[in-house]
């Protein structure tokens, strides 16, 4: 579902053709729009007229939490609003020109969603905000695939153990500064559970477990407990469907990181034209 606050007519109607297959929630308030978008895959955040009032607001909401939906911010395109939507960092906002809503709109949510790299999102989303100690730092950076020149993540350390030796930190050292730093409430241990689950599944499509153990220097017996822990499903199913672990990865960090959502009013109408109270 994305949640859209828009409230102009004209660009309104712009936005209709490229978000016509998608589930859209529509809203003309801003308590509405931050309260949709809490449990939204994206947000879009839609005015004629882009100022520096509109980045504070998008600041302190998208930028709350690490673990919430990203942005597309859509306007027209003029030498105001591209000074200041340069400033925001494109891990939080997408930005999509008015002028080019019917080609782009739909790739800005891609980008904007956690399904690309939502191990990356994450880290980059951390560390633009929390400034953890340096053994913390790199053991994100190695766990999330952050630094990986190569264009394709090399497979994540499975144990506390390696990770900490990784970064030259006792593993219980490892852990307590994890807990103290990471803004999203965990340990190692389960966080690196994730990362496996996130590196191994999307290669299905084209390995065979037994090679993916393989690089990785895990058993498939681990996967297969992990998926059943965290998804409440079997291997062979995650594989099935690799987007059911990022939906699973982000609810999780959502849940982790964020605030309960306030109610919704009665403005804001769905696609369907409903009301949601």
């Amino acid at each position: 579902m994305i949640a859209v606050y828009c409230k102009c007519p004209h660009l309104r109607e712009q936005l209709r053709p490229p978000l016509s297959g998608v589930e859209v929630v529509w809203t003309e308030s801003w308590n509405d729009f931050t309260a949709v978008r809490s449990g939204a895959k994206a947000g879009v955040y839609c005015t004629p007229d882009y100022t520096s009032d509109d980045s504070v607001r998008l600041q302190k909401v998208v930028g709350a939490s690490v673990g919430g939906p990203s942005c597309v911010v859509v306007t027209p395109l003029s030498l105001g609003p591209l000074q200041l939507l340069r400033e925001m960092d494109r891990c939080w906002v997408q930005v999509v020109w008015a002028e080019e809503v019917g080609d782009h709109l739909l790739v800005g949510l891609q980008r904007a969603g956690w399904h690309k790299d939502p191990l990356q999102t994450l880290a980059n989303r951390i560390l633009a905000g929390a400034k953890p100690r340096p053994q913390v730092e790199k053991a994100l950076r190695i766990a999330c695939g952050l630094d990986c020149s190569t264009g394709r993540s090399p497979p994540p350390p499975f144990t506390v153990k390696e990770l900490a030796r990784q970064v030259f930190v006792a593993p219980d050292t490892l852990g307590r500064y994890w807990r103290a730093d990471i803004p999203v409430r965990c340990g190692p241990k389960e966080f690196l559970g994730w990362a496996v689950l996130l590196w191994a599944v999307p290669q299905r499509q084209t390995k065979s477990w037994y090679r993916i153990c393989l690089e990785g220097r895990f058993k498939r017996r681990t996967l297969e407990r992990l998926a059943r822990r965290k998804l409440g499903c079997t291997l062979g199913a995650t594989a099935r469907n690799p987007e059911r672990v990022t939906g699973a990865f982000a609810a999780w960090v959502a849940e982790r990181s964020d605030a309960r959502a306030p109610p919704l009013s009665t403005s804001c109408t769905s696609d369907s034209g409903t009301s949601h109270g």
